[in-house]
């Protein structure tokens, strides 16, 4: 890890302005034992200075250390068994991916910080539509196929086409457009970065055979999802906005809370471009399989917010990093982030909590994990008010309080 990090630390300032702030002391750890990464150097670190979350994760997680200028990452022996060894390169990947997160864009990019606080945030409408996600699978064809292709006339057309599915899917779906914005950003110019880092330390910036060998194998994999779509479109998009020219100048139109989809096709002439029939159907089909896979999810947690069921709140900060399978908005509760989760690490007061397969409704500027509780969950041991939901590793106790609407709230501390 620490010879590949060093290999690709080179090329941060290259790859983007202020890149080089990705090139922190990075500290790994399997729970046994944990080494500091700096400057292509390996060296032993005391698991007993490890930050708590750390040491008590499981799986994958980490944490960012901004002021300290340091990145820890647990990557524990049950987690690296469950990746083949040709895919172990991801880790590294991840850790160029979360650094440029943390230490480059940071509180770094206030335009785009402001998008978050207008309303542009990770989620997608559930149910799933498969239209729109049909415009930018389409959209992401085109891209992939203009950024490899040898033939300046083809790829002239390909954009002219990808600018006529962009301009489609904008006003076809302007929500989707207003929602994405900077997830396309944040997400985009993070796996830009990621890849074209790669790209770099193999030599093979810009050569476009070995794009189209490359690319397909390290881009995050096609989903008809919203979120992961933006991994996907950013890079490409960033990729070939360096062959337009000025490479600087679009990445600091970015940090101003510019897209790179817009800057690269907003102002091209478009060549008027729908999905076609095989396409509007696989995604049909796609969102068809998300949507059943869901709905046993999120169906039950909806009739229980629409009958007005009591919540659990727990109040602390999430440890490391947690599990999400995705993040969606229903109709009926647009001030609620449905987000089902396979594992999450909360530090309450009273310890450590781990929830799993149970579904987070993350409320805008709440630092707390809130889910709906059924009635049987609720009950009294010793005098005290004890929910023992299913997903939790302990019961815990609680206080009984009402929010504004009236609803019930068990509120552990």
């Amino acid at each position: 890890m620490a010879r590949q990090l060093a290999a690709r630390e080179r090329f941060y300032g290259a790859a983007w302005p202020g890149g080089e702030q990705a090139a922190v002391e990075t500290i790994v750890t399997d729970g046994a034992a944990a080494y500091r990464l700096k400057s292509g150097q390996v060296s032993s670190f005391p698991l007993a200075e490890l930050p708590a979350s750390i040491r008590q994760a499981t799986g994958l997680s980490f944490k960012l250390d901004r002021a300290g200028r340091r990145a820890y990452y647990r990557l524990d022996a049950a987690f690296l068994s469950l990746i083949a060894e040709p895919a172990k390169g991801t880790v590294i990947q991840l850790v160029v991916h979360e650094n440029f997160h943390g230490f480059v864009q940071g509180d770094n990019w206030p335009e785009v910080s402001r998008l978050l606080a207008a309303g542009s945030r990770r989620v997608q409408p559930y149910p799933i539509v498969a239209e729109p996600r049909a415009y930018r699978s389409a959209l992401t064809e085109r891209l992939l196929a203009a950024l490899t292709t040898p033939d300046p006339a083809r790829r002239t057309r390909l954009l002219a086409e990808a600018a006529g599915l962009y301009q489609g899917w904008k006003t076809r779906f302007p929500e989707e457009a207003r929602l994405s914005r900077w997830t396309d950003i944040i997400e985009g110019t993070a796996t830009y970065f990621e890849t074209r880092v790669g790209l770099m330390t193999q030599g093979a910036d810009g050569n476009t055979s070995v794009l189209a060998t490359y690319l397909p194998q390290h881009l995050p994999p096609a989903q008809p999802d919203l979120t992961t779509e933006a991994y996907r479109l950013g890079a490409l998009a960033g990729l070939l906005l360096d062959q337009e020219g000025d490479p600087l100048q679009w990445k600091r139109r970015v940090m101003a809370g510019m897209t790179p989809l817009e800057l690269l096709l907003g102002s091209r002439t478009p060549k008027e471009t729908a999905p076609s029939a095989a396409a509007l159907g696989e995604a049909q089909a796609a969102a068809d399989r998300l949507n059943a896979a869901l709905a046993p999810q999120l169906e039950p947690v909806l009739t229980h917010l629409r009958a007005g069921a009591p919540l659990l709140v727990l109040n602390g900060p999430l440890q490391g990093s947690f599990s999400p399978q995705g993040f969606y908005q229903a109709a009926a509760f647009p001030d609620y982030t449905l987000i089902p989760l396979v594992r999450g690490t909360v530090q309450t007061e009273g310890g450590p909590v781990t929830v799993e397969n149970a579904v987070w409704l993350e409320r805008k500027g709440e630092l707390s994990l809130t889910f709906v509780v059924q009635p049987e969950w609720v009950s009294t041991q010793g005098g005290k008010l004890v929910v023992t939901h299913p997903g939790l590793s302990r019961p815990l106790e609680v206080t009984r309080e009402t929010d504004a609407q009236g609803r019930t709230l068990y509120r552990a501390r």
